[in-house]
């Protein structure tokens, strides 16, 4: 019956118009065409991803003691688990996965999607940007190698596939969207805390998605949808309203993989100067695209090609530069040994000049040979043990107090040790410490005094020490190698 519409006091009936059943089967038939593209694409992958077992890594420990310590503390990934996953990228057996996957394993295991088991070795790892390499010693035929896509062409909004082994969970097939390119910082697990293995990512330029990605999906395909992988998948932040998922984008980790399949090793180029964004004065007037050149250190490619501190490079090998992350993803995979036009911004008084110099790029030092190269311009006032630790560091410290507090618009009786002053070329340079910093945590233990930095540094026992900084009233989170 039709519905009844009340007039003056009556019910009458009112017949209701039939529903276009030609616009809704034309919806279904959308919809169903969509669904059969997500089935083709999940079949036509599948073969090609692969779980990675792992044996003889090291424990969970320091997960478990940051639990213990935070129990509400959000879930993230533990890169000591011994399963994650993985995609073949030829017929030969070789797989991209993660370094945090295979990262101090004895054993390697690749268990393809029908269940069959090989053992795989190691061909290369790179840490800075957590890429590794694994073959099969002895893989089978008919081996069907992933389809590679072109990461620089990800758009914000598009489909975004994960596929892999969550939680032990093989051939599990996920799907979402791009929500950013470009991520860095990637680690942070809640507040002041870094996820333990991803401190050491120097080259970051992740992909966020909000895909569903548990652990084990570590080391798998991100894929669009045409079933190309265009990442990898490598970190997830979990909260209350869902998980936010990382990947590496598939051009840079080819990039690496490359190397790692060609030499075992990643060569990277090196400038030799140190890096800085833009203070609020600078973009006041009017720097606010580049990378500002704070130092430049002596003997390096920089200083030989002419750079001066205070320059603000804008270009180099023909590629724009924004800001400071993209300066280090430029040179890292510029061309070694060969003069690339370098264009720079240089201020004289109240002239500015736009320049370009010709730069040849050396390889990467380690760092303790990249520290060679800092000026030295200070001589140790003392050997006690403080002062020659914070030498090492390159830090100058300073227990805050009302003045200082005052000074920097902190609340007076606010805790934290003072950054005075940061060395050129210093471990604490490296990390992006700058003067005026405040540091709140150390090793994720909170500091109130300058001894009690130094004995929690001297008692580290991670190579990268997390840290918990305030700077201009925000609190950021950072990591200082340890000497």
């Amino acid at each position: 019956m039709g519905l009844l519409i009340a007039v003056t006091g009556l019910l009458w009936p009112c017949a209701v118009p039939a529903q276009d059943t030609t616009e809704i089967d034309k919806s279904r038939g959308l919809v169903e065409a969509l669904e059969a593209v997500f089935v083709d694409v999940a079949e036509r992958i599948r073969p090609s991803v692969v779980m990675v077992e792992v044996t003889g890594q090291r424990g969970g420990d320091e997960l478990e003691a940051l639990q213990e310590l935070l129990p509400d503390l959000p879930p993230f990934i533990d890169p000591s688990s011994g399963t994650g996953s993985g995609f073949l990228i030829d017929d030969k057996g070789t797989v991209f996965t993660n370094n945090h996957v295979v990262q101090g394993a004895s054993g390697i295991d690749i268990l393809l999607s029908d269940g069959r088991r090989y053992e795989a070795i190691l061909v290369g790892a790179d840490v800075e940007s957590d890429v590794a390499v694994i073959r099969m010693t002895e893989p089978p035929t008919n081996l069907e190698a992933a389809a590679l896509g072109d990461s620089d062409t990800v758009k914000v909004g598009q489909f975004a596939i994960a596929v892999g082994s969550p939680m032990g969970f093989q051939n599990s097939f996920t799907v979402g969207h791009v929500s950013a390119k470009g991520r860095s910082n990637v680690g942070i697990a809640g507040p002041g805390m870094a996820a333990p293995g991803f401190e050491n990512l120097a080259y970051q330029d992740f992909l966020q998605v909000d895909t569903p990605i548990n652990p084990g999906n570590s080391g798998g395909p991100l894929i669009d949808i045409h079933g190309r992988v265009i990442g990898i998948n490598t970190a997830i932040i979990a909260g209350g309203g869902g998980g936010i998922g990382f990947s590496i984008p598939i051009n840079m980790a080819r990039n690496i993989a490359d190397q790692l399949i060609a030499d075992g090793r990643v060569r990277r180029g090196w400038l030799g100067v140190q890096p800085r964004d833009f203070t609020s004065k600078q973009r006041e007037e009017g720097l606010d695209v580049g990378a500002w050149i704070e130092a430049v250190l002596p003997e390096t490619p920089a200083a030989r090609a002419g750079l001066q501190d205070g320059d603000v490079i804008l270009a180099l090998d023909n590629k724009s530069i924004h800001n400071t992350k993209d300066l280090l993803s430029v040179v890292a995979a510029a061309p070694i040994g060969t003069k690339l036009p370098c264009l720079v911004v240089r201020t004289t008084g109240s002239e500015r000049e736009e320049l370009t110099l010709q730069v040849t790029l050396a390889e990467r030092p380690a760092p303790e040979e990249r520290r060679a190269f800092a000026p030295r311009s200070k001589e140790p006032e003392t050997k006690s043990n403080g002062s020659f630790l914070e030498q090492k560091l390159g830090l100058t410290l300073k227990n805050t107090d009302r003045g200082e507090n005052r000074r920097l618009g902190r609340k007076s009786k606010a805790a934290g040790v003072l950054v005075a002053d940061v060395s050129p070329g210093s471990p604490g340079a490296e990390a992006g410490l700058r003067v005026d910093d405040v540091l709140l945590e150390v090793d994720r233990k909170v500091v109130r005094s300058t001894s009690e930095v130094l004995k929690i540094v001297q008692s580290a026992k991670r190579d990268f020490i997390p840290l918990a900084i305030e700077r201009k009233g925000k609190r950021r989170h950072l990591s200082i190698e340890r000497p």
